[in-house]
């Protein structure tokens, strides 16, 4: 009886993995809740409309840009800083306004972590730190 319930395991465990959506958002999502989600989840519309106007925005394909922010939530994580996919994405998309540079996304994501690391801030300080740090920036250019 145990066995056959042990196969009913396997076989029902197979069934949600391959009914589980394959796309590179789910993933991303995923990743995020540190569990494999519900395809429906709401946080797989918002990575899925933070990537597409972050590819925008930078040029970079989304695989490129998911695997860049998921990099950063490692190094994040080896500091004990906690960030998701999702929030450096949208901090990506603050920190750029209208057209940047590929170069620049990976600029913004380093730093995101030195800011947070250096300073002791939270996430939302961190931000919007760095969003009047540019914005100075921008102002001291021109």
């Amino acid at each position: 009886m145990k066995v056959i319930f042990a196969i009913l395991a396997i076989v029902f465990s197979s069934t949600v993995f391959a009914q589980a959506d394959s796309s590179l958002e789910y993933k991303v999502a995923s990743i995020d809740a540190g569990k494999w989600i519900e395809k429906n989840d709401t946080s797989v519309e918002r990575i899925r409309g933070l990537l597409s106007s972050a590819e925008k925005i930078y040029g970079l394909p989304q695989e490129k840009l998911a695997d860049m922010a998921a990099r950063t939530k490692d190094i994040a994580k080896e500091k004990q800083l906690a960030v998701t996919i999702a929030e450096l994405l949208d901090w990506s998309l603050i920190a750029c306004d209208v057209k940047c540079q590929d170069k620049e996304f990976a600029e913004n994501m380093t730093a995101y972590v030195i800011v947070r690391t250096s300073s002791g801030q939270t996430h939302h300080q961190a931000i919007h730190s760095l969003a009047i740090l540019q914005n100075a920036e921008k102002r001291l250019s021109k």
